[in-house]
């Protein structure tokens, strides 16, 4: 009851010849249409930072927003939050690569490069895969 996302999400990038260290991200998904106030939405975020607290474990928000306009007057609401957040709009250029794509901005950055889902485990260091040392 402290948090109620839209969805919760696992994305898991497989290693690749270039690249050979797979990612995991676990993330919430606040899907915004627009029809609540930016006020109300930003305070959601209390509740995640709520349930990091009680479960020790500390999952992204991802906001995929409806507008442009509505993402940069939501990043300025935002100020600085106490879990990962990155948002993202719902445009014609991010439906071809859909949510997986390059198109989040981390809550940290006011502008720049947008990153893939991947990218964001290595941005916040999330559910790396475990390395067993040899004995």
């Amino acid at each position: 009851d402290l948090a109620r996302p839209d969805a919760f999400g696992r994305w898991i990038q497989p290693r690749t010849e270039h690249d050979k260290t797979p990612r995991t991200l676990d993330f919430f998904l606040e899907h915004d249409t627009g029809t609540e106030t930016l006020t109300r939405v930003t305070r959601k975020l209390a509740g995640y930072a709520d349930l990091a607290e009680a479960t020790g474990t500390t999952t992204p928000v991802l906001f995929w927003l409806p507008s442009t306009a509505r993402e940069a007057n939501f990043r300025r609401l935002l100020g600085v939050p106490e879990v990962p957040v990155a948002t993202a709009v719902q445009t014609p250029a991010t439906a071809l690569e859909g949510p997986a794509g390059q198109v989040w901005l981390p809550a940290e950055q006011n502008s720049g490069r947008r990153y893939r889902l991947a990218e964001l485990a290595d941005i916040w260091l999330t559910a790396r895969p475990s390395k067993v040392e040899p004995s």
